[in-house]
């Protein structure tokens, strides 16, 4: 499915609750992601150029970059871009923030990410114990899905073999949420890229010098 490589290329975050229509019929999760990837689709068709077609997201500052080439690996790209970053400290534009790589799209229900989610979770977990991990949910206009619910039921996927690591783990599950799509994938290098922050690579904040511990001692008799 073409429709299933994307960039979330975000110049902001501006997250809101989208309300529920109960007056409308029941659709399943299938339909509803068909009828907004067709509208995605349908909004962006004077956009499409060679390999890439912009998608608008329905999100103020986050587009989606669709890769028309299916022999493309979204990952690859997105990792030469960021090993490119690292070695040169410059990047082409001056307003993008992050660029996240999503594998496949899914209905934003904690069901169909978890069966979205499972295949690229077994490729990096099957077969092995040890490995530490993160599930990392970010949602935009997504109305009442649970985080929480997401990040449970991808560690019962990944299985009790591996262990969680928050702060330095080794394979990272992105679930990434605009309103009625969602995006997924698994990756290795989350963190070297500073979540695939741009900016924040480029332009570091810049470290609080430690206090000398004589300074401290200072400071403790002269309270006391």
């Amino acid at each position: 499915m073409k429709d299933d490589k994307v960039v979330d290329a975000s110049a902001a975050d501006n997250a809101a609750t989208a309300d529920d229509d109960e007056s409308k019929p029941t659709k399943t999760s299938a339909d509803l992601l068909q009828e907004e990837i067709a509208g995605l689709k349908k909004d962006a068709k004077d956009r499409k150029t060679g390999r890439f077609s912009a998608l608008d997201s329905g999100v103020k500052g986050i587009i989606l970059v669709q890769f028309l080439d299916e022999s493309m690996d979204v990952k690859k790209v997105i990792d030469h871009i960021f090993e490119q970053v690292q070695k040169t400290m410059e990047f082409s534009s001056r307003f993008i923030q992050r660029m996240i790589p999503l594998e496949k799209l899914c209905y934003p229900s904690v069901e169909d990410i978890t069966a979205c989610a499972t295949p690229f979770i077994e490729r990096h977990f099957k077969d092995t114990s040890g490995v530490q991990f993160s599930v990392e949910v970010r949602k935009r206009n997504s109305g009442n899905i649970v985080s929480m619910d997401i990040i449970n039921a991808c560690v019962d996927v990944v299985g009790n073999q591996h262990k969680v690591n928050l702060t330095a783990p080794h394979v990272v599950i992105v679930v990434e949420i605009f309103k009625n799509v969602c995006g997924v994938s698994v990756v290795t290098n989350f963190h070297q890229y500073k979540k695939f922050n741009v900016r924040m690579i480029l332009d570091p904040p810049a470290k609080e010098p430690k206090k000398d511990q004589d300074d401290n001692k200072d400071e403790h008799k002269q309270q006391a």
